[in-house]
């Protein structure tokens, strides 16, 4: 008896499905504010060409708004892979433990520690395991890149002419005072008596302060022809009020790059803003693919990133590149380091726009 053995093969496909990395990033006020609103579409444009699933959540700008959505965050069944989130003074050790004790890597943005809490928190990854890193600006030289812009504004354009600046702060922070590090140290910049800070004024990042302040402010400071201001809303708000009861030019600049600052800008009306730092949450989303990748550059090397400054020389370039929103025509993979060790380019704005001039093809 013979017996045949019959095989039937079947053409089967399977389709896998690969899941994307959720990331959750909570930007500190609410989506009326311009500045970190332009965090978090730059945010999503990285995370759409990354494969990333971001959710983006908008708090008021407080440490108790911040701490309800993190509780909610880790009380969740299904928490995000990797969370972006901003700490503030008075329950950062708190948030911290939180957040190890459910098990969510986490990465923070644009904070300098004073060093009675970085003592307390330590670094990334010493006594809190799942801080994966920091994603910082160098403030110190940030806030003398600006004070650098108004001062060679001023002499240009009176070379003999005393400059008395004042100063508008934020709050009292580490960020807050690193910014302000240059008004404090003005003297060591060797202008002797040709540069004079009057004061640094904490106005709380509120432009209602200034709103109600100026008055009294310009009344014992009647001779600051100079503001250096620690944010663009600031900035906008002391010119409005300047115009109110001048029309002579004054000297101001600040930080963000908001779309109403470079438009005075353009006109001539402000000097100058420091920035870039927009690109923080596209930054970090970078490094936690190159961390899946079996890459960690949240740690190697853990170097500031620098600010980049607008004038009335460069602004139509960079205010077109931010009008425009060409962030979305950009192959974020192209920042990967895991992906191109040999020759990894940085980000930056000038990076940005230089490659969206030249039209040059993306790798």
């Amino acid at each position: 008896m013979k017996y045949f053995l019959v095989i039937i093969l079947f053409n089967v496909t399977f389709t896998v499905s690969v899941a994307k990395t959720h990331v959750t990033f909570i930007a500190p006020d609410s989506n009326k504010h311009d500045f970190w609103k332009l965090v978090a579409n730059i945010g999503q444009s990285a995370a759409n060409n990354l494969d990333i699933d971001l959710e983006v959540i908008y708090s008021e700008s407080n440490r108790f708004s911040s701490k309800r959505i993190i509780e909610q965050i880790a009380n969740r069944k299904k928490k995000p892979e990797f969370l972006i989130f901003f700490p503030y003074i008075g329950n950062t050790q708190t948030l911290f433990s939180l957040l190890d004790a459910a098990k969510i890597p986490f990465i923070t943005l644009e904070q300098k520690f004073s060093h009675e809490i970085q003592n307390k928190i330590g670094k990334p990854r010493e006594k809190f395991k799942y801080w994966l890193g920091q994603i910082n600006y160098d403030n110190e030289s940030g806030g003398l890149i600006l004070l650098n812009a108004l001062i060679e504004s001023h002499f240009k354009k009176y070379p003999k002419r005393t400059m008395y600046i004042t100063g508008i702060g934020g709050v009292f922070d580490g960020l807050s005072s690193s910014r302000q590090s240059a008004l404090k140290n003005v003297k060591k910049l060797g202008f002797g008596n040709k540069v004079v800070l009057n004061q640094i004024v904490p106005m709380r990042w509120e432009p209602k302060n200034i709103e109600s302040r100026f008055y009294l402010l310009k009344q014992r400071y009647p001779n600051t022809n100079t503001y250096w201001c620690a944010g663009d809303e600031m900035a906008l708000q002391i010119l409005k009020e300047h115009k109110r009861r001048s029309n002579a030019p004054i000297n101001i600049g600040g930080f963000d790059w908001l779309p109403d600052a470079l438009d005075k800008i353009n006109k001539g009306e402000m000097t100058a803003s420091v920035g870039g730092h927009f690109l923080m949450v596209a930054k970090a989303l970078i490094k936690i693919i190159d961390y899946k990748n079996g890459l960690d550059s949240f740690l190697t090397p853990p170097l500031l990133n620098q600010y980049e400054l607008i004038t009335l020389e460069n602004v139509k370039i960079y205010q077109s590149f931010i009008n425009q929103q060409l962030w979305d025509n950009i192959n974020w993979t192209q920042f990967l380091k895991s992906k191109y060790k040999q020759h990894p380019i940085d980000l930056t704005v000038t990076n940005l726009i230089s490659q969206q001039s030249s039209k040059s093809p993306l790798p």
